[in-house]
């Protein structure tokens, strides 16, 4: 058996079934190059010609300040310094006051400090951005309300009721807008509908409002690392069994390893015009760069037919980072969580085992542009495997799915995900001229954008992107010969009185063969030639069952077993023995090609097998196996 491809060494043991994976998976959004200072910022008009930005910095070690510049004229010209503020903590909130002649104006955010022996040297520069300064309508007023008087909240996104502490001055219409807080998790951003004020609460009917209600024209920049914003769990370290394969016949599986996840996020986003009853003229782009990657070893040693539904890794989704910002007095509240989805399936007629080390990076984004949604993305690979040894027909798959959910004031925004597996599918009888098995490592990447915090009930269906499922090897062989596994006890034992039981999985005629010391011979031809016990029936075509029965246990016969595949290509069989001490052992036994035969074992163990080597018991012409474990493949037809 030879595959094609380029090849990783891989190692599995062991009995039943098993899916093991050792998983390093990170997703990043990168900001630039490592270790350097970068900007996001958020800009805003509240009231004509006058334009709030607040600066968020990354990476500025040194004191520094925050300039906000209008873009130069002219050629000769400079690129203008309109106000300063100073960065505290990584934070500026910097205003000017333009003059009432600039109807719009092209303004950056740059950030200056010490560095070295340069007092005024340029640490990070924002982007360009043309901010039309005067003409929106007024913003919905603003109530003034303390995070700590919060005593209930409204469900993010839905209509709801909002408790505050004591009596306070909040009248119908106006937005209650606040930042990450204890009380305020994910930040709030309400319109008060009703207002019941008593003495001791007050109580607030409220509907969602929006960014574009309070700040009617504005740009927001968003760009976080993922640096540190890291979550690492192993599969089922902490509970093996929340990783367990629900399988048939009594078998087991697991799915074992070790994810990380990291996250960051860049969009950008720009409306103007909204005002309480309008909705805004909004574009946004929103771009996110997955990296992942996957290890995994995959063994199935009898057969099985096991699923793990799809679920997270994580018991809950992991809350990556928090971009909080503000326009003016409105802040601004992004929230990324992370989550990595497992699947696991198999469906299979004996023994398979292969390994995968897969990479991938890939960009997923959707662009907005007011009349409706468009994705983009792409995606790079790296694959390399370990050959597989097959001895049976079916399919086994293991997949990982890590996903990042962007959320405005706990309201769904942004959404990428990377699926990456290895689907491992065997066909032992192939149409002339196909591979009889086929390595492939399904990928898919997909990407969803909501836009509630900026437009209600604003959102994109979900795109896929890219989708694809490369080849990493196939076989260019015809499939391999019969073979026999011992598989020890069966899990499913004969009753008394049924020596032997055949059941198989293909629509051929299979046929068993009974001895015993004495040379008679049990098959479909002479269902009765043993005294004291008899082949029941003979099953034409498949599944089985066929039995030897025993009809006087105290006749003292010892009996050999063996199995002939008198017509068709390829038979997965399934045999169990009761000894006479009551045990049932269980034999799997891949027959391939027409008058494919084994002879199988004795009951009871280690007695001596009887079989007339000059005799043609599966009709090959002298050519049928004379040895216990001993196979031979017939002719393919």
């Amino acid at each position: 058996m030879r595959a094609t491809g380029s090849t990783q060494t891989g190692t599995g043991r062991g009995r039943g079934f098993a899916v093991l994976a050792t998983v390093v998976i990170a997703m990043l959004v990168p900001a630039g190059t490592a270790g350097a200072a970068t900007v996001s910022a958020a800009y805003g008009v509240l009231s004509p010609h006058t334009l709030h930005a607040t600066a968020t910095t990354t990476g500025v070690k040194a004191k520094a300040s925050v300039v906000i510049e209008t873009k130069r004229t002219s050629r000769r010209a400079q690129h203008r310094v309109r106000a300063r503020a100073t960065l505290r903590k990584g934070t500026s909130r910097v205003r000017w006051k333009a003059p009432k002649s600039l109807k719009r104006a092209t303004v950056r955010v740059r950030v200056v400090g010490r560095s070295g022996r340069q007092k005024n040297r340029t640490l990070a520069v924002g982007h360009w951005k043309t901010i039309t300064l005067s003409g929106g309508k007024k913003p919905a007023p603003l109530a003034k309300v303390k995070s700590t008087s919060v005593v209930q909240l409204p469900v993010p996104g839905q209509q709801g009721t909002l408790v505050l502490s004591g009596a306070q001055n909040v009248k119908n219409g106006q937005v209650i807008a606040l930042g990450v807080t204890d009380k305020t998790p994910d930040g709030l951003l309400v319109r008060a509908v009703h207002v019941d004020r008593q003495a001791a609460a007050t109580t607030i009917a409220t509907e969602p409002a929006t960014i574009a209600d309070v700040v009617p024209s504005g740009e927001l920049d968003v760009n976080l690392p993922p640096d540190s914003l890291t979550a690492r769990r192993a599969l089922g370290a902490a509970a093996p069994s929340d990783r367990a394969l629900s399988c048939t016949n009594g078998r087991s599986a697991t799915l074992t390893g070790e994810a990380k996840l990291s996250a960051g996020l860049s969009l950008s986003t720009k409306w103007s015009g909204g005002g309480l009853f309008s909705l805004p003229k909004l574009q946004a782009t929103f771009m996110g760069e997955v990296r992942a990657s996957l290890g995994a070893q995959v063994l199935v040693s009898a057969e099985a037919s096991c699923t793990l539904e799809r679920q997270p890794l994580f018991p809950q989704a992991i809350r990556l980072a928090t971009f909080a910002t503000s326009i003016g007095p409105v802040p601004i509240v992004g929230i990324v969580y992370g989550q990595v989805y497992v699947q696991a399936g198999a469906e299979v007629k004996g023994s398979m085992r292969t390994g995968i080390s897969a990479s991938a990076s890939a960009s997923a984004g959707v662009t907005y542009d007011g009349k409706g949604f468009r994705p983009t993305g792409g995606i790079t690979k790296s694959l390399t495997f370990t050959p597989p040894t097959i001895n049976a027909g079916g399919s086994v798959e293991a997949h990982l799915a890590p996903a990042v959910d962007v959320r405005f004031y706990g309201v769904g925004g942004p959404e990428f995900d990377l699926s990456a597996g290895l689907k491992l599918a065997a066909d032992l009888s192939p149409p002339a001229g196909e591979p009889w098995w086929k390595l492939t490592a399904p990928l898919s990447l997909g990407v969803k954008f909501r836009l509630h915090a900026w437009i209600v009930n604003a959102e994109s269906e979900r795109f896929t992107v890219w989708s694809e499922e490369p080849v990493l090897a196939q076989a260019t062989t015809p499939p391999p010969g019969s073979s026999i596994t011992d598989d020890g006890p069966s899990p499913d034992p004969l009753p008394a009185g049924i020596r032997t039981r055949l059941v198989w999985d293909s629509n051929t005629d299979v046929d068993l063969h009974t001895w015993n010391q004495d040379g008679d011979h049990a098959y479909f031809r002479d269902m009765d030639a043993i005294d004291g016990g008899f082949l029941d029936q003979d099953v034409i075509p498949g599944y089985g069952p066929e039995t030897f029965q025993e009809t006087d246990p105290e006749s003292g016969n010892d009996y050999t077993f063996g199995v002939c595949q008198y017509s068709g290509e390829n038979a997965n069989v399934t045999v169990d023995v009761r000894d006479p001490d009551g045990q049932t052992r269980r034999f799997t036994v891949s027959l391939r090609g027409r008058k494919a035969a084994a002879l199988l074992t004795t009951s009871p163990r280690g007695v001596a097998p009887y079989v007339d080597e000059d005799a043609d018991w599966c009709n090959t012409s002298g050519g049928d196996p004379t040895a216990l474990g001993q196979t031979t493949t017939g002719a393919f037809e």
